[in-house]
């Protein structure tokens, strides 16, 4: 049985979504499933290193490839039951450059932009956020491509 925050007072809306943060905040290693109400255990996915010293994170079933971009989607999804954004969805894929085929034969893959999070704010504008640790001469191309073929600006956390 829940209960839909959005049906709440906006007053009582605020109260949820403040200590929805303040339990993800102080319960070490434990996070919000804003699914179902319950506080979860995180769970660390093995992983043979990383590049720029991220850890991948799992929560509610879903796969992080950092505690940053896990930490923003426990955000995003109080957030999103208290009614402050809507349509929250991950990791969705933007073409910036498509397939190049010779003779019908693909020689060049298309090149993607993969957000980490897209949702619509309070106001009813498009959001496309990405969580950096580290900014890649790959990224920053990329981001600018967006900017250029599609018109959206990349919010970085």
């Amino acid at each position: 049985m829940g209960v839909d925050v959005r049906q709440l007072s906006p007053k009582a809306q605020k109260q949820v979504y403040g200590k929805l943060l303040e339990l993800q905040k102080n319960a070490v290693g434990a996070t919000f499933d804003g699914g179902e109400g319950k506080v979860t255990s995180q769970k660390k996915v093995a992983q043979n290193g990383s590049k720029y010293g991220n850890k991948k994170v799992e929560v509610n079933g879903i796969q992080f490839d950092s505690k940053r971009e896990a930490r923003r989607y426990l955000d995003l999804k109080a957030m999103e039951m208290a009614g402050q954004i809507q349509n929250l969805q991950l990791q969705v894929r933007y073409e910036l450059i498509p397939s190049q085929r010779i003779d019908g034969k693909v020689v060049e893959r298309s090149c993607d932009y993969v957000a980490d999070f897209t949702y619509y704010d309070k106001d009813g504008w498009y959001v496309v956020e990405d969580t950096k640790g580290m900014k890649t001469k790959d990224y920053i191309i990329k981001r600018k491509l967006m900017l250029y073929i599609h018109g959206i600006r990349v919010k970085e956390i």
